[in-house]
Formats: C-alpha cells, sequence, structure tokens
C-alpha cells in the first residue's frame, strides 16, 4: 500500500489536506495481467507506441480507480468497493491527480511502479528495463 498525500480545494472552496491510499495485491495484479489478451504490459507498450492518448487515459483512469481504497482500522483489510472507488472519484483530489498523471508521463510511470508490491517490485523492473532496451517503452527515469 501507498499513500498520497494531498492539498485540494474542495466544492466549496474548503482547503483540504488529505491522505489517499492505493494498493494491489500479487493477486490482482496477476489477474489484471491476464485481464487482457497479450498481457496488460504489451497492452501498455501498444498504446504508448501508438500514442493513443484515449486508451492511455482508460488505462490511468482504471488504475487509480482499482488502486484506491480504505485500509481497515486494525491494518488487516484493505477495502475496496465500487462505491469506494466512486466516492473518491467525485472528489477534486481525484480529478486533480488524473489530470497530473495523464499531462505527466513521468508522474504516471512513478504512480504505476508504486502501485507493485515490493515482491513483484524486481521482476517489474527488469520486465521495464527489457522493454525500455527493446524500444517499447519511453526511458522515463534514469535508473533504466
Amino acid at each position: 500500500m501507498f499513500t498520497l498525500e494531498r492539498t485540494y480545494k474542495d466544492f466549496l472552496g474548503q482547503e483540504r489536506t488529505e491522505k489517499f491510499y492505493f494498493n494491489f495485491t500479487s493477486a490482482e495484479l496477476v489477474a489484471m495481467r491476464w485481464s487482457v489478451n497479450g498481457g496488460l504490459e504489451k497492452q501498455i507498450e501498444d498504446m504508448i507506441a501508438k500514442q493513443d492518448g484515449v486508451q492511455i487515459m482508460q488505462t490511468i483512469r482504471r488504475l487509480i480507480l482499482e488502486a484506491y481504497g480504505e485500509p481497515s482500522l486494525d491494518g488487516r483489510e484493505f477495502l475496496k468497493s465500487e462505491e469506494i472507488s466512486k466516492r473518491f472519484a467525485c472528489t477534486q483530489a481525484y480529478s486533480d491527480l488524473f489530470m497530473e498523471l495523464v499531462t505527466d508521463p513521468a508522474k504516471a510511470a512513478n504512480f504505476i511502479n508504486s502501485l507493485i508490491p515490493d515482491e513483484l517490485k524486481e521482476e517489474a523492473a527488469k520486465a521495464q528495463r527489457e522493454a525500455v532496451k527493446n524500444g517499447k517503452l519511453p526511458n522515463f527515469n534514469s535508473e533504466a
């Protein structure tokens, strides 16, 4: 799980600072990976190569809303539901985050990398390095 602390103005003009929580378990990522033909990585590579803005925006929206949730008070659960996602999607904080990610590829890449559980980070980093090396993804950070 990772936390974003954001300051934004709500719809009544009040400035708010809140923490927002995002998480994917390894099981969720594996299911998402194979939810599209050829795998999610291939789909992302294709949309970047084609510069398909509509599909890029849809994918970023999907990742934000599917990762968003609320940790239980005892920390045993990370609660997600359509209702929880809808509530977040109706906030200015979501709008600000979405706009930031669709207009800045480096921030989008960092956000996506933050969603990867620790146990999968090395595998993901290796796949990203290979994709950059093979010209399938742009190099968004100097460590790749």
